[in-house]
């Protein structure tokens, strides 16, 4: 019996260092199971910093898009500003010289009056048509916008804008679009009215602007970014789901809108988390 217990303690006394041991240094007992922490696989945080390199890449290159597409319609403003204005040079010189002004003849030598034939008498009233050429000739000729003067309006807003001079182009535009908001440049003024005052952050006029652009000109060559910067403004407002619904809008009103424009409603719908783009 005495040596059972002996036995015993001696192998009690053996697995009790190992046991502390085992807590001191914190390693599982036998049999336990080992917790791995997952290690990030390398290729995909390769893809990661590419995707986002990739997304920067996108955002600086439409800006500089953007920037392109507005000083190609500042030259073609400009080249038909000169077009018009060398035509107006060509018509004076081709018109013919003005009349020369020929005396009156001189008047006759008096006769005698005994042997002249009676002068008519004179009417003693004039007739009903000299009266209605008289008010027609009295009457102001209606004022027409001269064509070369719009255009020189419209040319000078755009370089405030090219300039960076937000504030001065936003008042030049409105001016423009005051004085001849029927001119065919007028679709174009409002666009870019509405992106002075994108840039300046004024979200809620740039939007009601855009809206302007699309009710009056639907068809106009810059319609289809109006409607994806409109969405960009509603999203800046903090009303996405109105956003998405001009992405929709977008895509069902202008399905041969440019690839630039497709492209910029793509990233649009990204920044408001529409469900399709």
């Amino acid at each position: 019996m005495k040596s059972l217990v002996a036995a015993g303690l001696v192998a009690l006394c053996a697995a009790t260092p190992l046991a502390a041991q085992t807590f001191r240094t914190g390693a599982p007992p036998p049999g336990a199971p080992i917790a791995v922490s997952p290690t990030p696989d390398p290729a995909l945080l390769r893809a990661q910093a590419r995707l986002d390199a990739l997304e920067t890449a996108l955002r600086e290159a439409t800006g500089r898009i953007e920037q392109l597409e507005f000083k190609l319609a500042a030259e073609t403003a400009e080249r038909a500003r000169l077009a018009a204005a060398l035509e107006a040079l060509e018509l004076k010189a081709a018109a013919p010289p003005a009349a020369a002004v020929v005396d009156a003849p001189a008047a006759p030598a008096a006769s005698d009056p005994a042997t002249s034939p009676p002068a008519p008498a004179a009417s003693a009233a004039p007739s009903a048509s000299a009266a209605a050429t008289d008010v027609a000739k009295a009457a102001p000729d209606p004022v027409v916008a001269d064509p070369q003067a719009v255009r020189a309006a419209y040319a000078n807003a755009q370089e405030l804008l090219l300039r960076g001079d937000h504030g001065g182009a936003e008042t030049a535009f409105r001016a423009f679009l005051e004085a001849h908001p029927d001119s065919a440049e007028a679709p174009d003024a409002r666009f870019w009215l509405a992106e002075t005052l994108f840039v300046q952050r004024a979200f809620g006029e740039a939007a009601q602007n855009y809206v302007e652009l699309l009710r009056i000109a639907p068809t106009a060559a810059r319609a289809p970014d109006a409607m994806v910067k409109l969405a960009a403004s509603l999203r800046e407002l903090n009303r996405s789901p109105e956003a998405c619904q001009a992405l929709a809008e977008f895509r069902r009103r202008y399905p041969a809108a440019s690839s630039a424009a497709k492209q910029r409603a793509l990233v649009e719908g990204q920044r408001a988390g529409c469900a399709a783009n």
